[in-house]
């Protein structure tokens, strides 16, 4: 809507982030992907989102609360079905994996861990909806333990950690002191001989940052 436009194109992050936009729509013109327009059509996706986020909630507290406990709760409902699909029919590697964009085991765990993250923090005041807010944090966080994605475990134990600076309730320290032991104990262990955490081997980023830097250096412009 028109209204929408004009309470967003006043703001320089939303400018930058139509320039960010348009970058990735003209770099699909050089992109070697089987099917170009799924590119084109997750963009749109992209801005729908954003535009919708501003039409439907704006500033409105109560309606950004509903909207995320809603968002949340289906989509650790979709994590619980992926665990169950999992455990009936394990993946040939052993890591769980959703559909769509999350198909991937890195991907699906990064989502997981951004639902478990914003139903933790979100200030629920009735008792019921709390109660079931909690519970709904389990079933993220079970689905990110089988993607054995040492990453996003690495992401949520730091975020864990800042918690009590903006959340000083005790029972979220002692959140973060029972993680960080944990995380203590995991890497004692490792270092003591068990080879859980690195079965898969050591990360692949490192070399993957120095291909794409080969290409920037070989294309300047379009492998940005």
């Amino acid at each position: 809507q028109a209204r929408v436009w004009r309470q967003l194109w006043p703001l320089p992050a939303f400018r930058v982030f139509l320039a960010l936009l348009a970058w990735a729509a003209l770099s699909l013109c050089w992109a070697t992907l089987e099917k170009p327009f799924d590119g084109l059509a997750a963009l749109l996706s992209v801005l729908a989102f954003v535009l919708g986020w501003h039409a439907f909630a704006a500033n409105d507290a109560d309606r950004i609360r509903s909207l995320l406990l809603a968002t949340g709760l289906g989509l650790s409902l979709c994590a619980l079905g992926f665990t169950i699909r999992y455990v009936v029919a394990p993946m040939p590697d052993g890591r769980i994996v959703g559909f769509g964009i999350i198909a991937t085991a890195n991907y699906a765990a990064m989502l997981m861990g951004a639902v478990a993250l914003w139903l933790s923090q979100l200030d629920i005041p009735d008792r019921g909806w709390s109660v079931l807010r909690w519970v709904a944090v389990g079933f993220p966080l079970v689905f990110i333990a089988l993607t054995q994605s040492r990453g996003t475990w690495l992401a949520l134990i730091a975020c864990v950690q800042l918690m009590p600076l903006w959340r000083p309730e005790r029972t979220v320290r002692w959140l973060a002191l029972g993680i960080l032991t944990l995380a203590i104990v995991a890497l004692v262990a490792t270092a003591a001989g068990w080879t859980v955490l690195l079965e898969r081997g050591t990360s692949l980023r490192p070399g993957l940052f120095a291909q794409a830097w080969q290409l920037v250096a070989a294309h300047p412009v379009i492998a940005v």
